[in-house]
């Protein structure tokens, strides 16, 4: 490889790493929201009207925090775990992607520190 081509290379990998650096630092809480929205007889859906079914904060420290709406049935509080099982699929896909992202950025930290 030419010392052009390496440079080239390098300064590549330097401007990946550098925008997923960004990224993760714009998303150092992992935010997930699931809502619902209620579809007519015909199918159609207004999206602008969707509800939240639960919400979760995770911090880049570990802490986290789950939101979950529940309703009240004489003394006891109701959550619908249905919707609830659907939230904590989507916290986890989006768990997965910030851990592929982190392992990105690991690889192209690895790769620039290596030239």
């Amino acid at each position: 490889m030419s010392n052009g081509t390496t440079t080239d290379l390098t300064a590549a990998l330097k401007k990946a790493g550098e925008e997923l650096a960004m990224q993760i630092s714009d998303a150092s809480d992992l935010r997930v929201e699931t809502k619902w929205v209620m579809a007519s007889d015909s199918g159609d859906v207004d999206w602008s009207t969707a509800r939240p079914v639960a919400r979760t904060i995770v911090k880049l420290d570990g802490d986290s925090e789950l939101i979950i709406p529940v309703t009240k049935e004489g003394d006891a509080l109701v959550i619908r775990r249905d919707l609830l099982a659907l939230h904590e699929g989507n916290v986890a896909n989006a768990r997965a992607y910030r851990e592929k992202l982190y392992d990105m950025i690991l690889s192209v930290a690895r790769e620039i520190r290596g030239r």
